[in-house]
């Protein structure tokens, strides 16, 4: 196991020093996500949606953090018709994902729009419109799906849902993507208290997600010391809406010592020039796997 201090000596339970940056809600899904007791491997799929280069829009504004206006921008609500456009792309990406019987689905930054949100703050609407298709004895439905997060009032979440569309947790951005050289930054809201979702699968991981330039400022923050080391992490999950990958890659081998996997899923409309998706996986800090297909799906090895 990767945890610090005297956490590798308990079972069942562990300590965090608190901060009001770190709470933490756990979430432990059931025994039965394991196929069977020799399964090796947990499959992943990522869904880029679009290789549109104008579909996200920003408006500038000012905001004022620690005091002090600063330049910043807004990300404008998608079209209707572009986020029907994504709902239904999603839909048949999360049918692939059945196809290649992954167990977990996650997305790029910013798809997200009320429509993929839409429903009655227990259950969303498209999951569980889909799985109601599914012949749950013969298919493999994933058991978690992250949604493409969605950017709405000066927030970013990405929303966690089961194989049903129970909605099982939201995990807050909370630092934002700052553009040094253009002078702006990303009109988050500061939070007060800052919530890190831990989803916990039994014998296989624990799986964060950090969303795009949270990811970035791990080190800066203390995250990575947090996230890696007093939760022990085993698997972090970084959905991006992000023009290049060089600052991605200088931080992936930092998480070696942690034995911490790191999955990061970019969107093709945000990549400079003629690549399309692009999905980095590092498994555990020492090899790198990069798809370059319109969709990807990656097998992970399970830590026991």
């Amino acid at each position: 196991d990767i945890f610090e201090g005297f956490n590798s000596a308990l079972q069942h339970c562990c300590y965090v020093r608190w901060n009001y940056q770190k709470n933490v809600c756990n979430i432990i899904l059931p025994q039965g996500f394991l196929r069977n007791s020799e399964q090796e491997y947990l499959t992943m799929a990522f869904a880029p949606l679009t290789d549109r280069k104008d579909i996200i829009k920003t408006e500038a504004c000012i905001i004022n953090r620690n005091g002090m206006d600063k330049d910043g921008v807004i990300v404008l609500p998608l079209k209707e018709e572009d986020a029907n456009i994504i709902v239904d792309r999603f839909k048949k990406d999360w049918e692939l994902a059945n196809e290649v019987g992954a167990q977990l689905m996650f997305a790029p930054e910013l798809l997200g729009s009320s429509k993929s949100e839409s429903g009655d703050g227990y259950y969303n609407d498209m999951i569980m419109e889909v799985s109601q298709k599914m012949d749950y004895t013969s298919s493999r439905i994933p058991d978690v799906t992250m949604l493409p997060s969605y950017w709405h009032k000066n927030r970013n979440w990405v929303t966690l849902v089961d194989r049903d569309g129970g909605i099982i947790g939201r995990q807050e951005k909370h630092i934002p993507f700052v553009n040094i050289r253009k002078g702006f930054m990303e009109a988050l809201d500061e939070m007060d208290e800052w919530t890190t979702i831990l989803v916990h699968i039994p014998g296989m991981h624990r799986i964060a997600v950090m969303i795009c330039a949270e990811f970035l400022a791990m080190e800066p923050k203390g995250l990575k010391q947090f996230v890696c080391g007093e939760l022990a992490a085993t698997l972090i999950i970084v959905p991006s809406y992000s023009h290049g990958e060089r600052d991605f890659m200088n931080l992936l081998m930092s998480l070696k010592g942690y034995g911490t996997t790191v999955v990061w899923g970019n969107c093709c409309g945000a990549v400079k020039g003629e690549e399309k998706a692009m999905v980095d996986v590092v498994l555990q800090g020492c090899l790198r796997l990069k798809f370059l297909e319109t969709n990807a799906n990656a097998t992970i090895p399970v830590i026991k």
